[in-house]
C-alpha cells in the first residue's frame, strides 16, 4: 500500500493491513470503557467520553510524511 493510502484509512479510522485488506477498527470510546472495566471493574458508558473538550496539547493528532518529510495527511 501507498503511504498515501495509509494516511486515508487512518484519517477515517480504519486499519490497514498488509494485504491491502481495510477493516474498520474500534472507536476509541468503547475501547476505553472495555480497558476501564477490564483493569478495575468500573462500568462506564463509553458516550460519557467527551475528547472534543480535551485541550488542544492533549488530543491525539497522527501525521503521516513520505521518507523527505513531505506531509501525506494528518488528522
Amino acid at each position: 500500500a501507498e503511504a498515501s493510502e495509509v494516511a486515508t484509512a487512518i484519517a477515517a479510522g480504519q486499519a490497514l493491513w498488509p494485504e491491502g485488506f481495510i477493516q474498520k477498527g474500534p472507536d476509541l470510546a468503547p475501547a476505553l470503557s472495555e480497558a476501564v472495566e477490564v483493569l478495575y471493574a468500573l462500568k462506564i458508558d463509553p458516550s460519557l467520553w467527551t475528547f472534543k473538550s480535551l485541550p488542544a496539547h492533549l488530543r491525539t493528532r497522527i501525521r503521516v510524511t513520505d521518507h523527505a518529510g513531505k506531509e501525506l495527511g494528518v488528522d
